[in-house]
Formats: structure tokens, C-alpha cells, sequence
């Protein structure tokens, strides 16, 4: 659930305890932390057809327990799981050759990561640094990796300038999906009003230097409007834009 304590989520039968906050308040804050990833995880789930669940490097029983929690909720949504796991520790093998030899689990549960790679499609990348990746790989991948400090604020400058007009749409989709349900604050900075329109919850529309901000737009679309692709599709997506360029075109000089 977090870092920083021992903490737990105990269900018995259709109440569940939360159990390791050194205060109240610290155990609301990691209660409602607990149903925004829950959330979130589920949507990343359901959105796929397979899951590959990585621990550390030098797998401990820790880390192997929170992979076990993860395959289990992935095939409680129906969706095909595998752990992948390479160097196996004296502590977690006897784990592993538990759940191998259980008629419950399939036999193949577990991957070492030239399997999972081959399985994707990706062995020629698997000795890719950053750069070497494409666009949409590199953005996906710096996000997830910020979402993983826990930050309770992110600044995203022009993120999808660099991309293609396919891949940015793919891609901008995928980030949004994730960051609302992180529950997480976005300042984005952008220049394309497409953008702003489909992704925002409230535009800003600053002038030129000094800038200040000029006008404050916000952004209602239905409530199971929520990803760019789908806003971009609706009715409304066309007035807002008209509105947005409208204050644009008003102030001389804005951005």
C-alpha cells in the first residue's frame, strides 16, 4: 500500500480493516491512498489482455508476496497473469515450487524476462537504454516512473509535442487514464488547443511576457466523458474550442 511503515488491508468476509498508521489520520490517509490505486490498478487491468508483474531485481519474500497479490487480482478479472522473476532466493524458491505443484495455479504462472520480452515482441529492445526508445515508449515510461515517487503535484511541458498525431492521441490517453485515477494535480503546458480541450479540467490562457493569466476557462464535459479520445468525439469539444480561441485571438500576444 505504501512506503514508510508496516501496513496491511485485512478482508474478512465483506468488511475490511486497515491496520499500520502510526495515527488516525495517518490510517485515512493511507485508507483513501488504498482505493485510489485499487482504482486505478483495476482500470489498467481490465484495459488489458495480459499482465507481467515485476518485483526487485534479487526477488525477496516481500516482493514476491505483493507479485502473488497482483496475479491474483488480475485473475479475478478474467485476464491472463504471469510473475516474472530470474534470480530465485533460497526463500522464495520453496514459495515457488508451492504454487507449481498447486493443480490451481497455471504451470507457467512464472517467467524469467527473455521469456516475457519474447512473449510482447520485444527481445531485440531488451538491451535498449531510454533514448533508444520510440516516442510513445519513452513518455509512457518517464510518467510511470514519476507516479512511483508519489508526487502531489506534476508539470508537464508540451509532453506530446514530439510525438506523431497517432501516437500522441494513443499516448495521451493512456496518461491521462492514469493520472486521474491517481488522483494526482497536472499543471500541462501546451500550445495546441486540441489538446487543452481534451485533456483538461480548466484552461488558463496566459499572454505574452510579462505573462499574466488572461482568462480562465473551465472545462464540463458529461462525467463519463473522460478520456481525450472520447471528448474529442463529442459535441461539446467544438464549443469549447471556439471559446477557447475566441480569448486567444482577444488578448494580442497570449499563449
Amino acid at each position: 500500500m505504501g512506503r514508510g511503515g508496516d501496513q496491511a488491508v485485512v478482508k474478512h468476509k465483506e468488511k475490511i480493516a486497515y491496520y499500520g498508521g502510526k495515527s488516525k489520520q495517518v490510517e485515512k490517509s493511507t485508507r483513501v491512498k488504498a482505493r485510489v490505486k485499487a482504482h486505478a490498478l483495476r482500470e489498467l487491468i481490465q484495459g488489458k489482455e495480459k499482465v507481467f508483474v515485476m518485483g526487485h531485481k534479487l526477488g525477496d519474500t516481500d516482493s514476491f508476496g505483493a507479485a502473488i497479490g497482483i496475479y491474483r487480482a488480475t485473475k479475478l478479472l478474467d485476464k491472463r497473469a504471469y510473475i516474472v522473476i530470474n534470480d530465485i532466493t533460497t526463500s522464495v524458491r520453496v514459495l515457488i515450487e508451492g504454487f507449481m505443484n498447486n493443480p490451481d495455479y497455471e504451470e507457467d504462472m512464472f517467467l524469467t524476462s527473455e521469456e516475457a520480452l519474447d512473449m510482447v515482441g520485444l527481445t531485440e529492445r531488451a538491451n535498449n537504454f531510454p533514448a533508444q526508445l520510440s516516442g510513445g515508449m519513452r513518455q509512457r515510461a518517464a510518467l510511470i516512473r514519476t507516479l512511483a515517487l508519489d508526487p502531489a503535484l506534476l508539470i508537464l511541458d508540451e509532453p506530446f509535442s514530439a510525438l506523431d498525431y497517432q501516437t500522441r492521441l494513443e499516448v495521451a490517453d493512456d496518461i491521462t487514464t492514469l493520472i486521474r485515477k491517481s488522483g494526482k494535480t497536472v499543471l500541462m503546458v501546451t500550445h495546441d488547443l486540441s489538446e487543452a480541450v481534451s485533456i483538461a479540467d480548466r484552461i488558463l490562457v496566459l499572454s505574452g511576457r510579462p505573462c499574466t493569466v488572461k482568462a480562465e476557462i473551465p472545462v464540463v464535459f458529461p462525467d463519463h466523458i473522460t478520456s481525450p479520445g472520447m471528448r474529442r468525439q463529442h459535441p461539446y469539444f467544438s464549443d469549447l474550442f471556439k471559446h477557447v480561441w475566441k480569448e486567444l485571438k482577444r488578448n494580442d500576444g497570449a499563449n
